[in-house]
């Protein structure tokens, strides 16, 4: 019997000559979710529709922080060392917990580059999935592990995925007996090939911490070309795994939707959805683009001055473009990288074993007249001063 609900979102999915229904918010059937696509998932070509996201400029993408730090504290664990490809990106492995709330996207591009180019191997992302637990994503994890059964925790997957990720997207595809997890990076050209496998594998290695059992897929799915060694993806699946797919995901039977979760605290789930309800309000509420900026000054700040032109080109973006976007907030480049020197300028000087030398160089000054007279003019007093007055109050 066919489901009208159901049949024409996974057809969107695995093609074929289809006219898209007005798809119902959700739909929830014999304890079996039905999730539509999200309103820019489904793009139209002619007469096909193609799952994924539709192009957006790189310049604007931006991802948490938190995540960029969660990343390059994962590869420390698998033994692979980051650092000299951070320093080769501007940015001081040791000093990463000072960035802001978020970082351009390239800079996950730029680090498994450079780790998966000089290490030459294959597999990292899928490595890292490997010992992932649902309460390495806080409340997200939470949410999910309190959950009833698999299909309600990947319902609330594709809800709140933007607390772990703000460029991940999640679909849900219900289709007779087959149900396919279907995973869109909303900048599929910033999204590396290993990032993606550590998204698929992620959600693999959660699955079994849900169920207490190993979850097999009737098989997985990656958009990208096939690596010169699977074997890191044959052990990790022990199912096909495809490449040179039309998206990223996993194709099960419908049956396993209805597998209860393990060990569920369901007497807690009201208070960690609420709890995830005000978080995500404050998530989706996107930063401004001098806010961006400020992020990337602050990271690139302590290797000298950044011209405005470099900082452009992290942001992917040609540099009138960015004097154009600052303005139109009602400011300017000159005027941002003052501010942020002046708020951290006082931040450093509250600690007296950074000597006046050091702040100097993390504020990006080669010379520490220029900064003494910079903070006189922003403080109306001394460096030295300044430390003495905050010190006394301490």
């Amino acid at each position: 019997m066919r489901n009208n609900a159901t049949d024409g979102v996974c057809d969107s999915l695995v093609g074929g000559d289809w006219a898209p229904p007005r798809p119902p918010a959700c739909t929830i059937m014999a304890n079996v979710c039905v999730i539509p696509p999200a309103p820019n998932a489904v793009r139209h070509t002619g007469d096909r529709h193609d799952v994924g996201p539709r192009p957006i400029r790189t310049g604007e993408a931006g991802e948490h922080a938190e995540r960029f730090i969660w990343l390059v504290a994962a590869l420390h664990r698998v033994g692979m060392n980051p650092d000299a490809t951070l320093r080769e990106m501007g940015l001081d492995p040791h000093h990463l917990n000072e960035l802001g709330r978020d970082v351009p996207l390239v800079w996950f591009r730029g680090l498994w580059e450079g780790i998966c180019g000089g290490s030459g191997e294959t597999g990292i992302g899928l490595r890292i999935a490997r010992s992932i637990v649902p309460s390495d994503f806080g409340t997200f994890g939470e949410l999910l592990a309190t959950s009833v059964t698999l299909a309600n925790a990947l319902l609330l997957g594709t809800r709140f995925i933007r607390l772990v990720s703000r460029t991940t997207e999640l679909e849900l595809h219900v289709h007779g007996e087959r149900a396919i997890l279907a995973y869109n990076p909303r900048y599929p050209d910033l999204c590396h090939p290993e990032q993606s496998e550590l998204v698929i594998g992620c959600i693999g290695s959660i699955a079994r911490c849900l169920c207490g059992k190993n979850i097999v897929p009737t098989e997985v799915r990656f958009a990208h070309s096939a690596p010169p060694n699977v074997s890191v993806h044959a052990s990790f699946f022990n199912t096909p795994v495809r490449f040179d797919q039309s998206h990223h995901g996993y194709v099960f039977p419908t049956a396993l939707l209805q597998t209860e979760i393990l060990g569920s605290q369901r007497h807690r789930h009201a208070e960690i959805e609420s709890n995830a309800q005000r978080r995500l309000r404050s998530v989706l509420v996107p930063p401004s683009f001098a806010d961006r900026t400020l992020s990337l000054l602050q990271a690139k700040l302590r290797h000298g001055e950044p011209s405005s032109i470099e900082v452009a080109s992290a942001l992917g973006l040609h540099p009138k473009t960015l004097n154009r976007r600052l303005r139109s907030e009602g400011t300017n480049y000159q005027r941002l990288l003052n501010q942020l020197r002046h708020r951290l300028a006082e931040h450093y000087l509250s600690q007296p074993e950074l000597s006046i030398s050091r702040v100097t160089r993390l504020l990006g000054y080669s010379e520490n007249s220029a900064f003494c007279r910079a903070f006189k003019r922003w403080t109306g007093c001394a460096p030295q001063d300044f430390r003495r007055a905050t010190l006394m109050v301490q």
